[in-house]
């Protein structure tokens, strides 16, 4: 099933004048329950695709069609915390329209608990480490309790052994909760090692799709080798074959 589909997007900026298109009919549908990475050059369209898809920008041309999505949760690449609240009350910002006291509750103390938050709960941002407040970030979202997650380069300013550790959090979450994730990221390594399928964008456009099997992140030598063929597609940064 289909959950969002993508149908000849195009979005174009003018910067002092000049015509930039963002994104340049791109069409593709993103399957209930994948995990997709979104890779390419900075410039490339990423993020513009992912904040149209959250309606933070609007397409100038095409169709986004959503099936039976209600909730959708964003991590962008800042923790984007409030600095007078706590991090709970940080959290439970994002339930601002639940009206029910006892499913707010419900939904923070999940979530708490689940990104080991709890013992932190009454901290505020600035006694966190990056790492604890992009955790903040990832449990505030996850508290609507999302179809789909959109999440902007998350990772991308963290140091790498806390890196490595929210990845992992992230595909526990992914693999026991069947959420649909749409990943921005420029680290070619981190989307073979979370993703289900990735995309290669260039000049606006999807260059290539290619399908991350499980063969790929246990052995080496398949991992080497999708790897140096995603770098030769960035790096050609020509419209390919969609394998």
């Amino acid at each position: 099933m289909n959950l969002v589909t993508l149908e000849n997007v195009s979005k174009t900026y003018f910067i002092k004048g000049k015509e930039i298109k963002a994104l340049d009919n791109v069409s593709f549908s993103i399957e209930k329950g994948s995990f997709i990475s979104v890779i390419g050059r900075s410039g490339a369209g990423k993020t513009t695709l992912l904040r149209v898809i959250n309606s933070l920008e609007e397409a100038d041309a095409g169709q986004i069609c959503f099936a039976a999505v209600e909730r959708t949760g964003t991590v962008f690449q800042e923790s984007r915390l409030i600095r007078t609240k706590t991090v709970e009350n940080n959290i439970i910002l994002a339930l601002k329209h639940e009206k029910n006291m006892e499913e707010k509750t419900r939904r923070v103390g999940n979530v708490l608990k689940m990104l080991d938050l709890y013992p932190f709960r009454n901290a505020y941002p600035y006694q966190l480490s990056g790492g604890m407040a992009q955790r903040v970030s990832l449990g505030r979202a996850l508290c609507r309790e999302p179809e789909l997650l959109l999440m902007d380069e998350p990772f991308g300013a963290l140091d790498a052994i806390t890196r490595e550790n929210l990845q992992n959090e992230l595909l526990d979450i992914y693999r026991n909760k069947g959420i649909t994730i749409i990943f921005i990221t420029h680290d070619v390594n981190e989307a073979i090692y979370l993703s289900s399928r990735i995309l290669v964008m260039g000049g606006g456009k999807i260059i290539d799709d290619v399908p991350v099997n499980e063969h790929y992140k246990k052995d080496g030598t398949d991992f080497i080798k999708l790897k140096q063929y995603l770098y030769e597609v960035i790096n050609n940064d020509k419209e390919k074959k969609i394998v």
